[in-house]
């Protein structure tokens, strides 16, 4: 009784931080690739480095958010370079220019992992691609395996794509 009080007493005295208010699942590549399966828009798998080349701009209507003492999302340009999916792997090289979204939310903004090599699923608009940074972010996997690129590459191609069940 007196260990449980103690506990008791120790969780209410524990200020919640954004870390434990929102809970994401730990990144796994095959649940990338069926998130982003799931989307409406195109996504292209890409390993290698992304590197900010420029300043952050507030996206359209956040400037509200700002102002209201929130984190606000914003936008800024990188650089990836490193090599693009392909039914042989990830063997062809690639220089791109990418969009960085960052979004926010009360509980703290996504943080992309810049100049760390991972695997990342850019979404494709009709004139960029984008990268979407979020808390929980389901687009990016930093030090993937040689395993995991082979796994994933089996999901694009139709194969068994995540967790037996």
């Amino acid at each position: 009784m007196l260990k449980r009080l103690c506990l008791t007493a120790i969780l209410a005295l524990t200020p919640i931080t954004p870390a434990l208010a929102q809970t994401c699942q730990p990144p796994d590549v095959t649940d990338s690739f069926n998130t982003a399966g799931a989307r409406e828009e195109t996504f292209v798998m890409v390993v290698g480095e992304l590197v900010r080349t420029g300043p952050e701009t507030l996206l359209p209507d956040e400037e509200q958010t700002a102002s209201e003492g929130d984190p606000a999302s914003y936008t800024f340009p990188g650089q990836f370079l490193g090599r693009v999916a392909s039914a042989n792997g990830f063997v062809d090289e690639v220089d791109v220019s990418v969009t960085v979204d960052v979004t926010c939310t009360a509980d703290g903004c996504g943080a992309p992992p810049l100049e760390t090599y991972a695997l990342f699923f850019l979404r494709r608009d009709a004139t960029r691609l984008v990268f979407e940074a979020n808390p929980c972010d389901p687009f990016s996997y930093e030090n993937p395996t040689e395993e995991e690129l082979l796994e994933v590459i089996g999901c694009a191609l139709g194969e068994a794509c995540g967790p037996a069940e």
